[in-house]
């Protein structure tokens, strides 16, 4: 994604998701999606971990608090609620559609100054950062944005138009449960099938796909309060795939547990210290929690941890005569 469009992505994740998915943003999910993430930026920023998560903003490098005096657009304070979707998990060949504030003109004036375009598409704003920018961000009534790769972003701003889910009415109902239960949560359909890909496109190991192949869905969220939670469940093609499911997430577990070199951080021993696995029938779910002010602790480290300097990468060395 062009450099105002990845600016403007992460500034949204920064502001780190209200009961069911926003009406609007749901609408913009494709009818094939495979991948579909949603975080309550507006529940999560009334916690005790979001308010702790906004402290730590406090005093942002200078690149972040210029890109918030150009457009006027403070994550922070202004992003309510973020919603992902994608057909095939691949780096930016999804949309990314947010409901929150957005200053219209101070955005249009800030993508001018830079270089950037913007033209109408229908009530949407559409802005480009560069004239041969193949990815655009739409803007819509200062209180609606989309993300993504222009042909995308236009059927989303379609079918948004339509009023009406393109997904089919159970997706509808699994994406509002999650969007109920957690704060940040996903959805994958055929999960094997994108693990594979992966694998194909970065030469990975094919272990994970094909632990995949008999799982034909896996959601999971986050949901923050004394403690961090995560849970989620994974729906098998049968009752015995889901009990092989779950010896694969123990085997995964303790080898993370075995594994050996920088010791790991605490939270993350403590967190597979708590998981716990269950199946029942073809449905295996999993929960695993660690208190909120062990993570708080992490972070505060992380921040005041000494930055490591760069190392180059050494060049190979010739091999010693035989």
């Amino acid at each position: 994604m062009p450099k105002f469009a990845s600016s403007l992505f992460v500034a949204m994740l920064l502001g780190i998701p209200a009961p069911a998915v926003d009406t609007t943003l749901l609408n913009t999910v494709m009818p094939d999606a495979r991948v579909v993430a949603g975080v309550n930026a507006r529940r999560i920023k009334a916690s005790d971990f979001g308010k702790f998560l906004l402290s730590q903003t406090e005093g942002e490098d200078r690149k972040f608090q210029e890109f918030i005096l150009e457009t006027g657009l403070d994550p922070r304070r202004d992003i309510d609620e973020i919603l992902v979707s994608s057909k095939d998990g691949k780096h930016g060949s999804g949309i990314l559609a947010v409901r929150g504030i957005f200053n219209t003109q101070q955005i249009l004036s800030a993508v001018a100054r830079k270089g950037g375009t913007a033209t109408k598409y229908n009530d949407a704003d559409l802005i480009s950062p560069k004239a041969d920018s193949k990815s655009v961000v739409a803007v819509v009534n200062g209180t609606f944005a989309i993300a993504g790769e222009a042909g995308e972003v236009r059927a989303a701003l379609d079918r948004r138009a339509a009023a009406m889910p393109a997904v089919d009415a159970a997706t509808v109902r699994k994406l509002d449960g999650l969007s109920a239960r957690y704060d940040a949560w996903a959805f994958v359909r055929n999960p094997a099938g994108l693990a594979q890909g992966h694998a194909r496109r970065h030469g990975a190991s094919r272990l994970n796909a094909q632990s995949l192949e008999a799982v034909e869905e896996i959601s999971s969220g986050i949901e923050f309060g004394p403690s961090m939670r995560i849970s989620g469940e994974a729906i098998a093609r049968s009752d015995k795939d889901a009990t092989a499911l779950a010896d694969v997430f123990r085997f995964v577990a303790g080898l993370v547990q075995l594994r050996s070199g920088n010791p790991r951080p605490q939270v993350l021993a403590d967190l597979l210290n708590s998981l716990e696995i269950k199946t029942e029938a073809n449905r295996l779910t999993f929960s695993m929690a660690v208190p909120e002010a062990q993570l708080e602790e992490m972070i505060r480290n992380h921040r005041t941890a000494p930055v490591r300097p760069h190392r180059p990468n050494r060049p190979n060395r010739p091999a010693r005569p035989a």
